[in-house]
């Protein structure tokens, strides 16, 4: 049994280490240590009561020198990526550098479904085309040269981080209301990339993508209702919004859309392929505009 190593050991990788952690209580520890790197020691506290031993960035190598580590997770956030992708990822070739043989060693790049190129309303896949010259792509790229396997996540959200923090502060009208959003709960993608890195060795070089399924409009983030109907005229984006149904109704609604002449902008993830692979399926499977925000 080796270790459990979660670069960029925030929201989503503390969230991950819970997941461990509580397994640990009920099936088994799958791990003999879990390691958590941050960029300082703020979180610290708060990573040793779910069992993580904290380390920052330049204690990594000396560390877990000699130390047998069996899956990575690269989890640094898009946004504050930049060039760290790129040492980090090397970083992890150096950890894991030698112990090839080591039964199930499996390191995993969290990437986003910003990477695909769709943005005219129609769904994607774990198959579909993707911006080739973003930096997220060019380092899936390069981590899956490396060894690693891909996941691909909606965008994250709890009862307090998300898209609707902002949304639903913002006081003015919505800039493309009708843009399609796909989400997914952070402990939902938690426990995705737990069960990839559980998973059948014939999977470790597949491009895993994850959401909720339930791609909504940026209105609905903000009121919590379904928009049933679109104004009349050129270009309106005018709404008349019923209570959201319990059914998804994706091509009713872009077919509403394009009668009334509104370009659908964004995307929809169906996602079920992943899903089904790892043999689960998301817990909050939808966004409601009110807390608790997943259900």
């Amino acid at each position: 049994m080796g270790a459990l190593l979660i670069y960029g050991c925030g929201e989503l990788g503390s969230r991950l280490a819970g997941y461990f952690s509580k397994s640990c209580e009920t099936q088994g520890c799958p791990y003999d240590a879990i390691y958590g790197v941050t960029q300082s020691s703020r979180s610290w506290e708060n990573l040793r009561e779910l069992g993580v031993v904290p380390l920052l960035n330049s204690e990594v190598l000396e560390v877990l020198k000699g130390k047998i580590v069996q899956n990575v997770v690269l989890a640094v956030p898009p946004s504050k990526a930049s060039e760290l992708y790129h040492r980090e990822i090397n970083d992890i070739v150096r950890v894991l550098k030698g112990r090839q043989e080591y039964a199930n060693q499996r390191w995993v790049f969290i990437s986003s479904s910003s990477v695909f190129l769709e943005d005219q309303g129609n769904v994607v896949n774990e198959d579909s085309a993707v911006n080739s010259n973003s930096l997220l792509y060019r380092s899936e790229r390069i981590a899956a040269s490396r060894g690693g396997t891909i996941v691909r996540l909606a965008g994250l959200y709890s009862d307090n981080k998300g898209p609707h923090m902002y949304y639903q502060k913002y006081k003015g009208p919505i800039e493309r209301p009708l843009r399609w959003v796909n989400l997914i709960h952070y402990d939902d993608a938690a426990r995705a990339i737990a069960h990839v890195l559980m998973s059948p060795s014939e999977f470790a070089h597949f491009t895993f993508l994850f959401s909720d399924n339930h791609p909504l409009r940026r209105q609905e983030i903000v009121t919590g209702n379904r928009v049933d109907e679109i104004g009349e005229g050129a270009g309106s984006e005018i709404m008349i919004i019923n209570q959201r149904p319990h059914d998804n109704e994706i091509s009713k609604r872009k077919e509403v859309s394009e009668r009334n002449g509104i370009a659908a902008s964004g995307k929809q993830i169906d996602s079920l392929r992943s899903w089904r692979i790892i043999n689960a399926s998301p817990v909050h499977t939808r966004f409601k505009a009110s807390p608790p925000y997943g259900v």
